[in-house]
């Protein structure tokens, strides 16, 4: 296999995203352990998921858009950080 310039770019992607995993999320309510911005964003995975299926047969849903962007919403904090305040 050839590696092309999209699979570089698509590493290069995971290497951009990764401090996701070890950024710590912003959140005024105690907690036992710290939440990181990935495991922030795999939980609303599996909650948009449980929510397209008990919604499936009443609203016409597209699971990719919404499993997308449930995995992608936090995205820009890669780059940024978490917002350290509420909104």
């Amino acid at each position: 296999m050839k590696i092309t310039k999209s699979i570089i770019d698509t590493i290069n992607f995971g290497k951009e995203v990764y401090p996701l995993m070890i950024l710590i999320r912003y959140n005024s309510v105690p907690r036992i352990i710290n939440e990181s911005v990935a495991s922030h964003s795999h939980q609303v995975s599996i909650v948009a998921l449980e929510l397209y299926e008990k919604l499936k047969d009443k609203l016409k849903l597209d699971l990719s858009l919404i499993l997308s962007m449930a995995i992608i919403h936090d995205l820009p904090e890669a780059y940024y950080g978490d917002i350290a305040y509420p909104v």
